[in-house]
């Protein structure tokens, strides 16, 4: 049978700053049916037959604090919950009712800022911009039993760049405090995340 999902959200939008900065809050949930998951080693589709929901709260924040000064912030609350699993060969049908879905972070917060030194220094032609950011989510459970789990991950990233006469020149840092992250996890595995990476980038705007 198909995994079926039903999702109600509500939500609401303001502005502010002369319309430069929005800022938007939601609540939301889904409920899913004969839910599956897809192993990102082998992409086998798995078939666990679930019923779940996860629902709870999402904020965001974007636009020019200045003329200079951009940002963009999330923030979400996730409650997750099994209300049904079946009976199969190793799992007493119900036995993970009432646990949390596996995957699923309970709270998770990205933000990401920008600074066009140049306007702000009055430096002259060309565009200097810095930015700096943050993303965090939290534990997460590998299993439906939750006897399991995966730590949170925290990243901070930072960039800088120089554009003039359709030239960028740019250097972005990632995981810039070499924290131990893990960007996949499927069957109590998890797959652990480049450490401290430096990327430079030229390019021409023709």
């Amino acid at each position: 049978q198909p995994e079926e999902n039903e999702l109600w959200e509500v939500g609401a939008k303001w502005a502010f700053l002369d319309g430069r900065l929005g800022l938007t809050a939601a609540l939301f949930r889904v409920d899913k049916s004969n839910a599956r998951q897809t192993d990102p080693g082998t992409g086998d589709v798995v078939v666990t037959g679930e019923e779940q929901r996860v629902q709870g709260l999402e904020l965001g924040l974007t636009g020019k604090l200045t003329s200079a000064w951009t940002i963009q912030a999330a923030y979400a609350y996730m409650d997750s919950e099994i209300l049904r699993n079946p009976a199969t060969a190793t799992v007493v049908e119900n036995e993970n009712k009432g646990n949390r879905v596996a995957f699923v972070p309970e709270h998770a917060v990205s933000v990401w800022t920008t600074v066009e030194i140049s306007k702000l220094m009055h430096l002259g032609p060309g565009v200097t911009t810095v930015g700096a950011g943050v993303r965090w989510s939290d534990d997460i459970y590998a299993n439906s039993a939750n006897s399991s789990y995966i730590p949170g991950n925290f990243t901070f990233d930072a960039m800088v760049s120089y554009e003039k006469d359709g030239w960028r020149f740019a250097a972005n840092g990632y995981n810039l405090t070499d924290e131990l992250n893990y960007d996949a996890s499927f069957g109590n595995r998890a797959v652990v995340a480049p450490g401290r990476t430096l990327m430079f980038t030229v390019g021409k705007k023709f």
